[in-house]
């Protein structure tokens, strides 16, 4: 670990000290430097404690990949404040709930989501200030205005590394989003280990340029985004996934190195374009939330022609866990393909029964982890951080097995959780918005096989005497509360749903007969 680089606010310092005039990050409008980087966000925290929001208080952003972000991201690091980056595929009603759950003193938003935070903007008790980031919208100032008014003198204010930087939500069993809260030390703890494996695709280079189009509010986009920036390398923002953008980058930048989920490889091969596309320079491929099929990975590397890496990771645990190398990865098949890989170095996998006993080699139970890069808590939440934090152990809620040479294998979840298209998806989120149906008596969400997504979210249904529903109303209904990830994509309706002895749903019992006959019952 470079010792200047103690607290996220030391990255743009550094680097600004070294390669003032290097690109930080690359956009459509051209280049930001390292220089440039340094003094915008210098400006950000500037304005940020003339507000009145330094150490310990929550900044939002809410829109897709730009480079202000990165300026915002950088600027609350040096304030002292927390960022929260607000998935903006979330409904309105979602939106607004975290940002009062995280207790927002600013949010930076886009213009283009302006209208999801109507509720807010109208209420006394709302947020106390936002800004645009683009042209002056009514009475909210942009925020280029605003930067630029401040001095961009670094506050050099002193950050602990143990100190929440930032607060990432995710879903919970109760279907009310939890932040969790990491770490400027646990992201660069999680950054050795990784480099600690010793193996080439954690190798990163400050000439590198890497695309950044993985979700900011997801831990996996901002481990990569960090991950580059620690070494100098450069970013350029794609604001979104999109194949034709990637293609283009992968042959204009070099690329060496991407992250995908499985999904979006099978896109990418999908395009034509990738038939025409230069991957000469294309090294290594790491994809998680789901394994990837022998179909797909004989496709990716007959056109690709590089490596591939697994890893299993949460949120919880800064995206670190096990990982497949690609010396691993057999296109003719094998046990340890169907694996999720070996713990990183520094991390430990352990396979407890419910009375927390470890158990032995290919016994299934829960998959608890351990090590120096997992979240310092849940904000707000004692109760849930104290249920997954027990004496230093994660409880992941993940239910699997270790072989007899530690290779980590998923087999079911203890919680519910479905994973559609790399995005975490909670029955209980899904039931409580249909649950609200005029024409619903109960219902059950599950996760049913799904060719592309891995997952897919089906609801089971019974419905109210008398009171006509179809499917497609049940679908149209979870609109207006839920985001569209999350929204089924079947609805089945049944006469009653199996009640287990202590009167809760047997989901395991209705999903069965999707997942017989395969080797994992997830995603």
């Amino acid at each position: 670990m470079d010792p200047r680089i103690r607290h996220v606010a030391d990255i743009p310092r550094v680097h600004a000290s070294e390669r003032a005039e290097r690109p930080a990050v690359l956009h459509e409008r051209g280049e930001t430097t390292w220089g440039e980087l340094d003094r915008r966000s210098s400006r950000v925290a500037r304005g940020l404690l003339a507000e009145g929001f330094g150490r310990g208080h929550a900044v939002a952003y809410l829109g897709k990949n730009t480079d202000a972000y990165f300026e915002i991201f950088f600027g609350v690091a040096k304030a002292g404040a927390i960022v929260v980056p607000v998935n903006w595929r979330l409904a309105r009603p979602e939106i607004t709930y975290v940002l009062e759950d995280a207790e927002v003193s600013l949010l930076f938003v886009e213009p283009a989501f302006l209208s999801q935070i109507d509720q807010l903007r109208t209420r006394a008790d709302g947020l106390a200030k936002i800004l645009v980031l683009g042209a002056r919208s009514g009475d909210l100032e942009d925020y280029a205005t605003w930067r630029d008014r401040q001095s961009d003198e670094d506050p050099r204010l002193p950050c602990e590394p143990n100190d929440p930087f930032i607060q990432l939500y995710t879903s919970g069993t109760t279907g009310r989003p939890k932040g969790a809260q990491i770490s400027s030390r646990a992201l660069f703890v999680a950054r050795e280990m990784n480099e600690a494996t010793g193996e080439d695709f954690a190798r990163v280079e400050s000439d590198d340029v890497g695309p950044c189009f993985l979700p900011l509010f997801h831990i996996g986009g901002t481990r990569v985004v960090l991950d580059q920036f620690y070494h100098g390398a450069a970013q350029l923002i794609l604001p979104q996934f999109e194949t034709g953008p990637i293609l283009e980058a992968l042959e204009k930048h070099k690329v060496r190195r991407l992250f995908l989920a499985p999904t979006m490889i099978q896109m990418l091969l999908e395009d034509p374009r990738a038939r025409i596309t230069d991957f000469s320079r294309l090294e290594y491929v790491t994809y998680g939330g789901a394994p990837i099929s022998l179909d797909l990975l004989r496709r990716a590397l007959a056109v690709m022609k590089c490596g591939f890496v697994q890893t299993y990771a949460l949120t919880e645990t800064t995206a670190m866990g096990a990982y497949l190398p690609p010396s691993e990865h057999d296109p003719d098949g094998s046990e340890r393909m169907r694996s999720a890989g070996r713990p990183h170095p520094g991390f430990e996998i352990r396979i407890a029964d419910p009375e927390g006993r470890f158990l032995g080699p290919r016994q299934i139970g829960e998959i608890w982890v351990r090590g120096p890069c997992l979240m310092l808590g849940y904000w707000k939440r004692p109760e849930a951080t104290a249920e997954a934090l027990r004496d230093g152990w994660l409880h992941t809620g993940d239910a699997g097995f270790l072989d007899e040479g530690g290779y980590l294998f998923i087999q079911d979840r203890v919680k519910d959780m479905i994973v559609s298209g790399a995005e975490n998806v909670y029955p209980a989120e899904v039931e409580n918005a249909i649950a609200s149906h005029p024409a619903v008596r109960s219902v059950a969400v599950i996760g049913v096989p799904d060719d592309k997504w891995g997952e897919a979210v089906k609801a089971i249904v019974v419905a109210e005497p008398g009171i006509p529903v179809s499917e497609q109303e049940i679908i149209d209904f979870t609109k207006r509360h839920i985001a569209g990830y999350k929204r089924p994509r079947s609805v089945e309706f049944v006469d009653e749903l199996p009640i287990g002895p202590t009167g809760k749903v047997l989901r395991r019992e209705l999903r069965e007969p999707y997942w017989a006959g395969r080797d994992r019952r997830v995603g």
